[in-house]
């Protein structure tokens, strides 16, 4: 058996006890986690526009069990 090493630079990951075809999968797989990975965007707002106003969640002591349903079904 033949020992394969990871081909990028840095990457210690070696390979002797496995099959060729076994091998060959390892190494394409390994090599997925080597590409560059991009970090998402955060979305474009203009500047000086601010966001739309969001109406925050009202509790009071003397809610009824109504308005307790209504505010717990809405906020879960």
């Amino acid at each position: 058996i033949v020992v394969v090493r990871c081909s990028v630079p840095a990457c210690t990951f070696a390979t002797d006890d496995v099959s060729e075809a076994l091998t060959v999968a390892l190494l394409a797989n390994r090599g997925l986690a080597h590409q560059s990975r991009t970090e998402p965007t955060a979305p474009f707002r203009a500047p000086g526009l601010p966001g739309p106003a969001l109406d925050r969640p009202r509790v009071d002591v003397g809610m009824s069990i109504e308005e307790w349903n209504v505010f717990t079904s809405r906020w879960d």
